[in-house]
């Protein structure tokens, strides 16, 4: 994985790789926006990594479930959050949904 990540999610696609999408960046504090809209497939019979297209809303805390069609549903999330030193402090919820397809 070349982006550490907090509170992404990670689904099992059918072709047995998992995509791991958005992401609360992990280990940044002090900053007014860190949600990611990055995500990465992961090839366990490789045990490799690569990147994947980006969903258009960076977004964490979201679901995403993979459809009959084999795309992935990411819907919802937090978009923009603040973190002091002592708490964090949601400043935006999304409705919005979008499709992957590997």
């Amino acid at each position: 994985m070349s982006t550490t990540r907090t509170q992404h999610t990670a689904t099992l696609l059918g072709n047995g790789k998992v995509l791991v999408a958005g992401s609360q960046e992990a280990g940044v504090i002090f900053s007014d926006n860190f949600q990611l809209s990055s995500a990465e497939l992961y090839d366990p019979e490789s045990s490799s990594w690569s990147v994947a297209s980006p969903m258009i809303v960076g977004r964490s805390r979201h679901t995403a479930t993979l459809l009959n069609d084999k795309t992935v549903l990411v819907v919802g999330g937090i978009t923009d959050i603040y973190c002091d030193d002592i708490y964090c402090y949601v400043l935006t919820v999304t409705s919005s949904a979008e499709l992957f397809t590997p």
